[in-house]
């Protein structure tokens, strides 16, 4: 199991609903092919697959330390990316920053062209200033890959253009 892999965005086929202890089920989803355990699945929110049953059926956790699981209804489109698990597995929760794979995204060279500051292609996490520091903008590079593939529709903190 690799700790990061290089696509922002995995194809994700079909619908899901998510019952909230963590059972994930589809229509016309491929999780067998298509997702591996500790990719992240968003459904609203980032969760992280812990279990692949079959083509239609998973197992997901909170993709924050001592965070729930929202149930969602049938029918609901998802996402599939291949974070870095260390954000979830390996770093104090906060509110901003840290323990947060919502503020963590591929960014791949034209996206670090485009926006001033975001550092190196890679995984990033982006923190927005809160407070006296509102409307800055920290970039951290938590790994550098030029490789990142499959943008994620993320087009508002990293333009491709």
């Amino acid at each position: 199991m690799a700790l990061w892999g290089n696509k922002d965005s995995k194809t994700a086929s079909g619908t899901v609903r998510l019952f909230a202890n963590g059972l994930v089920t589809g229509v016309s989803t491929s999780f067998t092919t298509e997702a591996k355990v500790n990719d992240y699945i968003k459904i609203g929110k980032d969760y992280v697959i812990s279990g692949i049953t079959n083509t239609t059926s998973c197992q997901v956790i909170s993709g924050v330390v001592g965070g729930t699981i929202t149930a969602n209804a049938a029918g609901t489109a998802y996402t599939l990316s291949e974070k870095p698990i260390s954000v979830t597995f390996s770093e104090v929760p906060k509110t901003k920053g840290s323990g947060q794979p919502s503020e963590v995204f591929g960014v791949d060279t034209t996206e670090v062209g485009v926006t001033q500051g975001a550092g190196h292609a890679g995984w990033v996490r982006r923190i927005a200033g809160t407070g006296g520091r509102n409307g800055r903008v920290q970039y951290e590079t938590l790994v550098a890959g030029s490789s990142i593939s499959g943008d994620q529709a993320n087009d508002t903190e990293f333009a491709d253009s």
